[in-house]
């Protein structure tokens, strides 16, 4: 799921929700890494550039493809 956070209001709303599904040969992450993209295009509109996750996406497979769509990462480790 993919929300935006006001943090004025602390309210969250949802972007985008996408059920993970068990591929062949396709693994969670790789799952995350092509909805991430997709969502960028309206959290774009939106004036958001930054994206935040927790530690499961600190790896170098989720990080590289988001980095070349312009988007900025903060994790918690």
């Amino acid at each position: 799921m993919i929300s935006v956070t006001d943090v004025k209001t602390n309210t969250a709303h949802t972007i985008d929700a996408q059920q993970s599904t068990d591929e062949k040969g396709l693994s969670r992450a790789r799952q995350y890494v092509k909805h991430t993209p997709q969502s960028s295009t309206e959290l774009f509109k939106l004036g958001i550039k930054y994206f935040v996750a927790g530690a499961f996406y600190s790896k170098k497979i989720f990080i590289a493809p988001t980095l070349q769509k312009g988007m900025h990462i903060i994790e918690k480790l």
